[in-house]
């Protein structure tokens, strides 16, 4: 195999991995905060974002252009599954820029049309275009075997996989310890897990979005 294609192969994975596991997937629990952190929740979630979709857009460059990766790599399922899901992960990025404004004071259902379009839509697509991004990086791992070793490539899940794993529970720790502990936080829990209305209702007594 060509060096060039074995270095676009682990540079585009490389990329990848740290776009959309660390930035990506785990900024993404940012977003679940804006309740109760506000405006440094939400731009906490644009960061994090952003920065991944640069690093995932250099890791699509990096495999598609630079390195010269020949066209039949892509045409496996993994390439084309990936770029359909680049091309949702910029439609996010385009709607979340784009948000309609939100009212100040008003509960979800009193906000407008567009804006409760916003928010449904925007919180599903988020959640898709993650699990198909996730998915489509471990066929990629499974690939990368013909280029490093299997051991190397299971390293390579293995890592992935315990960023997933550390982030769910630092969410329920979050919940768990700092949000049924906080005084004067005015949140009903159930468990470890916040009432959802109850956080509807919070959200409306932020600062707008």
């Amino acid at each position: 195999m060509p060096v060039s294609v074995f270095a676009a192969q682990v540079s585009h994975g490389v990329f990848m991995t740290v776009g959309w596991f660390v930035f990506l997937y785990v900024g993404s629990f940012a977003a679940k905060r804006i309740p109760q952190g506000g405006k440094k929740m939400l731009y906490a979630h644009i960061a994090s974002q952003m920065i991944g979709l640069v690093l995932c857009t250099i890791g699509l460059i990096i495999g598609c252009e630079l390195f010269d990766v020949p066209y039949q790599f892509i045409s496996y399922r993994h390439g084309t599954l990936g770029l359909a899901v680049m091309a949702l992960a910029y439609l996010q990025g385009v709607t979340g820029f784009l948000r309609p404004k939100k009212l100040d004071g008003k509960t979800h259902r009193e906000q407008s049309g567009l804006r409760r379009a916003f928010e449904i839509g925007h919180g599903v697509l988020g959640k898709v275009v993650l699990i198909l991004a996730i998915v489509n990086c471990f066929t990629g791992m499974i690939l990368v075997e013909y280029t490093v070793t299997v051991e190397k490539a299971e390293v390579w899940a293995g890592v992935c996989i315990a960023v997933i794993a550390v982030a769910h529970i630092m969410d329920w720790a979050y919940d768990k310890f700092l949000l049924e502990h906080r005084p004067n936080s005015g949140m009903r829990t159930t468990g470890a897990r916040a009432d959802r209305e109850q956080m509807v209702e919070i959200a409306t007594t932020q600062e707008s979005c």
